[in-house]
């Protein structure tokens, strides 16, 4: 079976010698020859996914080099879709990412595949280890470790991007400003939830309502929070009704192997509540070999957590699964946090063309909330958000490949005070289909549709929604430098009729290490159904009138390469504006009865500015600064809580193999609550960790370094100086 075509481009030769076929494995082997161009030479590859073992003899055939490995040690395992110009030891990392097989370059030229720490040897019948300082630093064989504590394969960072176009593309040819943030990077900076994650992006700012496991906000670019849509295992998890707030005050990363942000007007792609951007948060999938690990944790405000992880594979079977408990007092009486988070992921090769599989993704929480430094008002919230989804992957040819995916989602929001009692409980069903069909190397289309129903009740009503909708996505190569997309889409509500939105974007390699981009797109967010039909207990009239949040934006920038996995910079301009925002309207105030309604106009513009560095093996560095003007355009005065400059510095050394220590400083200024000018502020964080042998880990972390007294939201105080210890064993 072929696993694709490749064509040189801009050769510039290196010689190397090429050794004998191993007798003992299985390999594929080009026209015998002495001695052949490689490395440095670009390829043009458009290998789709499929049997690994099938990749590899046409990596080998194709490019004229000889690879070595062990089929039956591969197993079932799948290589992954591999589209654009790379050197062959780039689109050999891509063939192999995520499978938990690893690769080096031996001695005479020839590669050697297999398991992260054997390869074949490429003469005689003999194994052999790979000896671990054999072209492996000690920083690398830390991040190795690293990687395997989470399920990763010790190979280069993931580039290909899901987000931008719903299928995996090459960052080269991806208009949108889009962020990949590892599993691999989180754990060294011991980040250790969701909303610390993005909240350390360029152009993303988020705030949380009072301590740990208070209400949480994300702030795209300036858009509403509920402008920011999250897709979860590639379904939608939030609307206007069902919040993503409470799951976000206290979700953690347990199961999660990447984090991908996209920012701009996102609906011809995802649909409503994604002017903003969007977040994908995806399960871990199942590695070759089994791993896991458990950690410990304890620290200041009585703070104590556990968690476990694992996955693995036994033949066509794969699993991955984690759980985690934490509880923390934070630093005032009656503000306690409990919660539990849980994952997993289940699949099975059908075929090698097939793959079934499920995932489950929850969150329980038990939030103590003492109210705001101005109003007393104590009270409980306890929280669920449960969703599963069934899925089936088919590769029906070389060009087409197919996903079908039913979803449901739980939500449920109980608050209890002295004085009020609220229960909240959503209920979503989600069916989509999508199809990707590359008619040629360079031409690909993705079309889908989904339909969604949903129920809400609230305080004794119920509210329900029916949603269908159809999309279309196309990417054109132009030229192997020139990438042209276009999307657009159309949502079709029961309650409130149709929205169409569109999108068009370029990415343009103007040198071998700069690309310039932009997009242009519309997009639109939908009102609750409990707005059309009011919530009598709440003196929530109904408003059968009100219409979708409309919104269009363009954003430029250039994203440059100063030294090629040294150094990078990346600029980007974006504006957007915001019509039919939807708002409050009282109606009778004395009676706090009212209304949403459509009567709002805003815009956001501003810079975002990025550097990331690797001075020297083991030392990395980011940089992250954000210019934000964000206007109410009716009461011309500021959007509260959306700071005008945000900037994020972190840094981190990685050295003797064992020992990893960084710093981090996050800082907001000029920022306004209303009308109110709002206080600035700096916060600094301190990580470190020793790894006593292969399978233990010590961590140890100082959040709020300084002691900054400071409020992400007006009224409700941010945690102090905390110091928290981990334990991790590997297995």
């Amino acid at each position: 079976m072929s696993c694709g075509s490749a064509r040189r481009r801009y050769p510039i030769a290196v010689l190397v010698t090429l050794a004998a076929a191993s007798a003992g494995t299985d390999y594929a082997s080009p026209q015998a020859q002495d001695m052949t161009t490689v490395s440095a030479e670009v390829f043009e590859f458009d290998i789709p996914a499929q049997p690994l073992g099938d990749a590899l003899q046409s990596f080998a055939q194709q490019l004229r080099q000889q690879v070595t490995f062990d089929a039956t040690a591969l197993g079932g395992s799948r290589c992954n879709a591999v589209l654009g110009s790379f050197t062959a030891e780039e689109a050999l990392r891509r063939l192999l990412d995520g499978t938990g097989i690893n690769f080096r370059r031996g001695q005479r030229g020839v590669w050697l595949v297999g398991h992260t720490r054997t390869a074949a040897v490429s003469k005689g019948r003999d194994r052999t280890e790979v000896p671990p300082t054999s072209s492996r630093s000690a920083a690398n064989l830390a991040a190795e470790r690293r990687s395997r504590a989470v399920g990763g394969a010790a190979t280069a960072p993931e580039t290909l991007i899901v987000s931008a176009s719903r299928t995996p593309l090459a960052m080269n040819q991806i208009a949108s400003s889009v962020t990949v943030i590892s599993a691999v990077e989180m754990s060294i900076q011991q980040i250790t939830d969701p909303k610390s994650a993005l909240a350390q992006q360029s152009g993303v700012t988020v705030v949380t309502t009072g301590n740990v496991g208070g209400g949480t906000g994300i702030y795209v670019r300036g858009a509403f929070p509920h402008h920011t849509l999250f897709i979860v295992d590639g379904v939608r998890m939030n609307d206007r009704e069902a919040t993503y707030n409470a799951f976000m005050g206290g979700a953690d990363l347990g199961g999660i192997n990447r984090i991908e942000i996209l920012r701009g007007p996102q609906s011809p792609l995802y649909g409503s509540a994604a002017m903003g951007g969007v977040v994908l948060l995806n399960s871990a999938q199942a590695t070759a070999e089994p791993a896991g690990r458990v950690m410990l944790t304890a620290g200041s405000f009585d703070t104590y957590s556990a968690a476990a992880t694992a996955m693995g594979r036994a033949g066509a079977f794969g699993y991955s699964a984690s759980l985690s408990h934490y509880s923390t007092a934070n630093d005032q009486p009656f503000n306690d946090f409990k919660s539990w988070n849980y994952s997993t992921h289940l699949s099975y090769d059908l075929s090698p063309l097939l793959k079934v599989g499920m995932t489950w993704r929850g969150q329980e929480g038990d939030y103590a909330s003492i109210g705001s430094r101005f109003i007393d008002t104590p009270g409980i919230a306890d929280t669920s958000n449960d969703l599963g989804t069934l899925y089936l992957n088919w590769q029906s040819s070389d060009t087409v490949t197919s996903r079908l995916v039913a979803g449901i989602h739980r939500r449920e929001y109980h608050w209890l005070s002295e004085t009020r009692e609220s229960l909240q409980i959503n209920k979503r069903r989600i069916l989509e289909w999508q199809s990707a069909w590359k008619p040629a190397p360079a031409v690909e289309l993705v079309a889908g549709v989904n339909h969604e129903s949903s129920e809400y009740d609230v305080g004794g009503s119920h509210s329900d929604e029916e949603i269908s909708a159809a999309f279309l996505s196309g990417t054109y190569r132009v030229t192997n430098t020139l990438t042209l997309n276009a999307g657009v889409r159309n949502d079709a509500f029961d309650s409130v009729g149709g929205a169409s939105t569109w999108r068009v974007g370029a990415a343009w390699m103007v040198l071998p290490q700069t690309k310039l981009r932009a997009t242009y797109g519309t997009g639109f967010a939908a009102p609750g159904s409990s707005g059309r039909y009011g919530v009598p207990a709440w003196g929530q009239l109904p408003n059968p009138d009100l219409m979708p949040e409309q919104s269009r934006g363009w954003d430029v920038g250039v994203d440059h390469a100063v030294i090629p996995g040294r150094l990078t910079l990346t600029a980007t301009h974006f504006e957007n504006r915001f019509d039919d925002l939807i708002d409050w309207e009282y109606i009778d105030s004395s009676q706090y009865e009212g209304t949403y309604v459509n009567r709002g106009r805003a815009s956001t513009r501003g810079v975002e500015f990025g550097i990331s560095a690797q001075p020297v093996t083991g030392w990395h560095s980011r940089f992250g600064y954000t210019y934000l003007d964000a206007q109410d355009e009716d009461a011309h005065q500021r959007l509260s809580r959306r700071p005008r400059h945000s900037l994020y510095v972190s840094t981190w050394f990685e050295f003797a193999s064992q020992w990893s220590v960084g710093m981090a400083v996050r800082a907001h200024s000029d920022r306004v609550e209303g009308t109110v000018p709002v206080g600035d502020y700096t916060v600094a964080r301190l990580f470190a960790s020793c790894s006593l042998s292969d399978r233990m880990v010590i961590k140890a972390r100082a959040e709020n370094l300084f002691d900054e007294r400071y409020e992400e939201v007006y009224g409700y105080p941010a945690l102090p100086r905390g110091v928290y210890g981990s334990v991790e064993w590997k297995f």
